[in-house]
């Protein structure tokens, strides 16, 4: 499959990711998470994907609850 061998050229052009991957602003885990995705198969990538948003929202949740109940105080 042509995506999973995409590593740069035009295949990352068209994706818009060669721009990503070359703005300072963009972190390194990114960066690696990226290139790993690219080789992978897009519907597993993507499930997985998926997968981490949803428990990264999650994480975020918790983390915010906890921050209101520290403002709250006793």
């Amino acid at each position: 499959m042509a995506d999973r061998e995409a590593t740069g050229g035009t295949a990352l052009q068209e994706l818009g990711l060669d721009e990503l991957m070359n703005q300072p602003s963009t972190s390194q885990w990114l960066r690696d998470a990226i290139a790993i995705a690219m080789k992978r198969d897009p519907v597993a990538a993507l499930s997985d994907a998926e997968l981490l948003v949803d428990l990264l929202r999650r994480r975020l949740s918790v983390v915010e609850l906890e921050a209101i109940r520290i403002l709250r105080g006793p």
